[in-house]
């Protein structure tokens, strides 16, 4: 775990979900600043976890599958991505919903990344 000044970084799927919130909750109260961002990976990733996060007012920051999120009715541009770099793009795709459990919906940015294999 990794906290920041506004904000909490977990990572490891091994804390149940009322961990998880207590663990928010404890946080934020320890802390004399507001916890505004939480950021955590993709095991987080379920309807209930997201709704409770939405209800304490964190923005959220996590990995989320592409396929589920194309399984959400997103259909993909080829013209709307842009070149970061040699091997990097992104697309924008906006408010989206993330898994079909949750009804909130989250800002979705696609990353795709290739690696170059120097000879």
């Amino acid at each position: 775990m990794l906290s920041m000044e506004h904000g909490i970084c977990l990572s490891g799927n091994s804390l149940c979900r009322e961990s998880v919130l207590w663990l928010l909750d404890d946080v934020k109260r320890k802390l004399n600043n507001p916890l505004t961002i939480a950021r955590l990976d993709g095991g987080y990733l379920k309807g209930e976890i997201l709704s409770k996060l939405v209800e304490r007012q964190l923005q959220l920051c996590m990995a989320c599958r592409y396929d589920w999120v194309l399984i959400q009715g997103v259909s993909l541009d080829e013209s709307k991505w842009q070149q970061i770099d040699d091997i990097t793009r992104v697309y924008d795709v906006g408010k989206t919903k993330v898994v079909s459990t949750c009804h909130h919906p989250f800002r979705v940015v696609l990353v795709e990344a290739t690696e170059t294999i120097s000879q």
